[in-house]
């Protein structure tokens, strides 16, 4: 019985290690996928902000062209 029980122990323990493994990795994968949502957004925030000053840009031009 004792040997039953230390067989469902380490069994069990073997479970734990492997689970924790999975979190270890699982969280990785996180912690890039974070990293380059943050690099995308900022880069999409860059790109917003370049096309505003395009479009102002555009909007003094063609009022200039009206004054004329």
């Amino acid at each position: 019985m004792f040997d039953r029980l230390q067989e469902m122990v380490e069994k069990l323990q073997q479970k734990i290690r492997v689970q924790k493994r999975q979190i270890e990795e699982a969280e990785e994968v996180a912690t890039q996928n974070l990293s380059k949502f943050r690099q995308i957004q900022l880069a999409l925030e860059n790109a917003e902000e370049r096309a505003d000053v395009a479009e102002n840009s555009l909007v003094r031009m063609r009022s200039q062209r009206r004054v004329q």
